[in-house]
Order: structure tokens, then sequence, then C-alpha cells
């Protein structure tokens, strides 16, 4: 997923420990970084979380109900990228 979106193959990632809800790593390659989740379902909790730090973040597509993916679609705008 990671690949697909740019990174270079030496990617780190680094656990996000503030989101308990979910798991939630920095992806950096130097050049690009942004916070992942693969996990099945996104909670609310966690949306809220990336809600009040814009940054780019990949999820599946499927972990997100419709108020999720509206609510992330509107406040990160390009920054948010769903598979």
């Amino acid at each position: 997923m990671l690949l697909k979106n740019g990174f270079r193959l030496n990617y780190r990632l680094q656990a996000q420990p503030q989101f308990t809800a979910n798991t939630v790593s920095l992806a950096d390659d130097g050049e690009k970084s942004a916070l992942i989740c693969l996990d099945n379902t996104l909670s609310n909790k966690t949306v809220q979380q990336l809600l009040q730090t814009p940054q780019a973040f990949i999820c599946l597509e499927r972990a997100l109900n419709t108020d999720a993916k509206w609510n992330l679609r509107q406040h990160l705008k390009h920054l948010f990228i769903a598979f």
C-alpha cells in the first residue's frame, strides 16, 4: 500500500502509542510520511484523534463507516487515502 502511494522501499514504520483504539503507525521514507492503519475497523476514537492533527493518513476503505469516511475526507482532504 505504501509503495502504491509513492513511498520508497526503505520506509520505516514507527508505532504511534497515542492511538489506543487501533494500531496506527507512522511510515516515513525520508521524503514522505503518513500515518497508516490496516485494521479491519477504524474506531470513532481514532477518527477523532486523526481530525485533531491533520496529517496524511492511509487506511482500508472497508474499515470505515459512512460517517468516518465523510469526516476524514472533509477535514483531511487530499491527505486522506483509503484503499
